[in-house]
């Protein structure tokens, strides 16, 4: 025989999230984590390098393009095997103006009598005024490298970027100087490409929120008599 007694409510149970929600969630962490495992770069680096070439944090040059200047630190870009590429790229201390880029061609040109410099132009790179000039190297009468080097000063450090290329693929002037027009700097850590990339995964995701919305939102209310909402209480015997 029932009697009457205290109402007892059953432990509630959450529902488990939708497929679309945790697979969102995933994807949120595995960006995250993508994002941390990857090194930042800070200073002068190259977006987008030409295909083949890997980045050395530890690269160095034989001979500065600056060697009045103290040089801060150098990295490069580097392609594998023969014919060899390369885009090293030297940071300095303070800034510098055009008649020292200038001198310094200068220098270097009657330095090495085996290359032949080009006149010093004028040239935009990361949203200033900059300073570069061709090398043509030869040898047993032939040509066997190019070279584009550019001066870049920013307020109080200047870099210089150098694309020596001996592939006759690559052995052209407008490519050369195009690609070291991509040099920019990375404050605060911030790689751009790693930037690029974050803010495309923060668009899939944003993209994907807003789809799981309209899908929760298209769904139709239960029925009145569904289990869904059926009362889960019970009455305690005395």
């Amino acid at each position: 025989m029932r009697t009457s007694g205290p109402v007892i409510e059953s432990p509630k149970r959450f529902p488990r999230p939708p497929a679309a929600l945790r697979g969102l969630v995933l994807l949120a962490g595995l960006a995250g984590g993508l994002s941390c495992s990857n090194p930042q770069v800070e200073g002068g680096v190259m977006p987008h390098p030409p295909d083949g070439f890997a980045h050395d944090p530890n690269g160095t040059a034989a001979r500065l393009v600056l060697p009045e200047r103290a040089m801060v630190r150098q990295r490069g870009y580097f392609t594998r095997g023969d014919p060899h590429s390369s885009i090293m790229i030297t940071r300095y201390t303070g800034a510098t103006g055009a008649a020292e880029a200038a001198a310094a061609r200068d220098r270097h040109a009657g330095r090495y009598s085996s290359e032949e410099y080009g006149g010093v132009e004028t040239i935009d790179i990361d949203g200033r005024t900059a300073w570069g000039w061709t090398i043509t190297q030869g040898y047993q009468g032939k040509v066997y490298s190019f070279e584009y080097t550019a001066v870049v000063p920013y307020q109080d450090e200047t870099y210089t970027v150098e694309f020596f290329t001996s592939d006759g693929k690559l052995m052209n002037w407008n490519f050369l100087r195009e690609t070291v027009q991509t040099f920019t700097v990375a404050r605060a850590g911030i790689d751009p490409v790693q930037m690029a990339a974050g803010i495309g995964v923060a668009a899939l995701l944003l993209l994907a929120f807003k789809r799981l919305r309209r899908a929760e939102g298209a769904k139709p209310a239960p029925a009145p008599r569904t289990p869904e909402l059926r009362s889960s209480r019970w009455t305690a015997p005395r």
